[in-house]
Formats: C-alpha cells, sequence, structure tokens
C-alpha cells in the first residue's frame, strides 16, 4: 500500500493510484466532501455576518447625515465619518457579490463525460481531483471575505469613531 501525504502544498498523484488503493480514494474523498461542507458553512456565515454589517453600516449612514456640520471640525468629522461608512459599504457588497464556480463543466457534463464511460476507480480519482480543486478555490475564496470583512468592520469602527468624535465636539463646543 502506498502512503500519501495530503498535507497542504504536497503534489501526489492521482493517476497512478491502484486497485488496491479503492479504500484510500474512498476515505479520502469523504474527507474532501466533509472539508467542502466545512468551508462552504464557514463562508456562508462569513457572508451572513457581512450582511449584517452591512445594514449597521447602511444605519450608521443615514445617523451621519443629521449630524452638524457648522463649525470645519465639525465638517471634518462628519466628513470622514461618511467616507469611512462608504468604504465600508463598498468593502460588503464587494464581498457579499456572487462569485462564479471553479470549473466549466456541469455537473451533468461532469456525470456523461465521467460516469459512464470510465472504470470506477477512475470515476473516483476524478471525484477527488475535483474536489481537491475546489476546495482550494473556495479556500481561497474564503480567505479573501475575511480580509474583506476586516477591512470593512475597521472602517466601520473608524466611522463610529468620527461620528461620535463629532457628538463630543458638540457637547462641549454648542452647535
Amino acid at each position: 500500500m502506498n502512503n500519501y501525504n495530503l498535507s497542504s502544498g504536497d503534489n501526489f498523484d492521482i493517476e497512478n493510484i491502484d486497485l488496491a488503493d479503492i479504500d484510500n480514494i474512498d476515505l479520502a474523498n469523504t474527507y474532501t466532501e466533509n472539508c467542502l461542507k466545512e468551508i462552504k458553512s464557514d463562508i456562508s456565515n462569513l457572508r451572513s455576518r457581512a450582511a449584517t454589517f452591512l445594514g449597521f453600516a447602511g444605519l450608521l449612514l443615514r445617523f451621519i447625515i443629521e449630524l452638524p456640520n457648522s463649525l470645519l471640525i465639525y465638517l471634518y468629522t462628519k466628513l470622514g465619518a461618511f467616507l469611512t461608512s462608504f468604504y465600508s459599504i463598498v468593502l460588503l457588497a464587494l464581498l457579499l457579490m456572487s462569485n462564479p464556480r471553479l470549473g466549466e463543466i456541469t455537473h451533468k457534463g461532469f456525470i456523461y463525460k465521467y460516469f459512464l464511460s470510465d472504470p470506477v476507480l477512475d470515476v473516483k480519482r476524478m471525484i477527488l481531483k475535483y474536489n481537491i480543486n475546489f476546495f482550494e478555490y473556495l479556500n481561497s475564496e474564503a480567505h479573501k471575505i475575511k480580509i474583506l470583512l476586516n477591512q470593512a468592520i475597521i472602517c466601520l469602527v473608524l466611522s463610529a469613531f468620527f461620528f461620535t468624535f463629532n457628538s463630543v465636539l458638540v457637547s462641549f463646543l454648542g452647535k
């Protein structure tokens, strides 16, 4: 039996797995399918968080409109709050946009091309190869989503800072 190290970054040749390793392919397929479910769930949770923050950013934008701007310092803090809130909205909108899926083959095409024409071992190899590629794609998407979400949160915190600073200035200096 061959020992395959499936850790990230290692290359192994799926095509050279022999018939004696069919149980290993089944195990690898089960493992990658579970990883795919987990990463899809993580992406869904991140997008849900982003939608919540988008609602907060929109609400904050609405309150920023009401801030006074009669003094120059009020205007600067209002402008800072507007710009950071708007930038967070842009980041969150980019994050929430749908992305095309990896691969050009449809599930129907995948079934006709591989399942009905190839032996079982070849089909299992192809599924494993597809799942590994799809997992890598989803993992990179999750990483991009996390970066955009973190940047949007930072912008919202800055916007809240400007909003609060404007309110404090108004409290001490008056309108």
